[in-house]
């Protein structure tokens, strides 16, 4: 899976877009097989998702929803491109936090 905590604004000053894959072993074990997180405009960082679930042959993208912020107009967002690339969207609510 790929996940991402899109930074709630853009520019020098923002915070960084979190990008990460992550997976788990037959028992269960969870592990990070990549991060490419960093300071990207929101079409990047959307382009770098896409080749993270590409490389990883990952199962989802799951995006954190920010104050309906650059995840609203991404090219992520768009029906077209993640149907054709097999791309399973599921977004979380900021107060969702994963288990230990």
């Amino acid at each position: 899976m790929v996940a991402i905590d899109p930074a709630a604004t853009s520019g020098e000053e923002a915070g960084e877009t979190g990008i990460v894959v992550i997976g788990k072993d037959h028992q269960g074990h969870g592990y990070v097989l990549g991060d490419a997180s960093g300071r990207h405009q929101p079409a990047d960082w959307a382009k770098i998702a896409v080749a993270a679930y590409r490389a990883h042959h990952a199962d989802r993208i799951v995006a954190k929803r920010n104050n309906g912020g650059a995840l609203k107009c991404c090219w992520l967002r768009s029906p077209r491109r993640t149907q054709s690339a097999g791309i399973r969207l599921h977004y979380r609510a900021p107060g969702l936090r994963a288990a230990r």
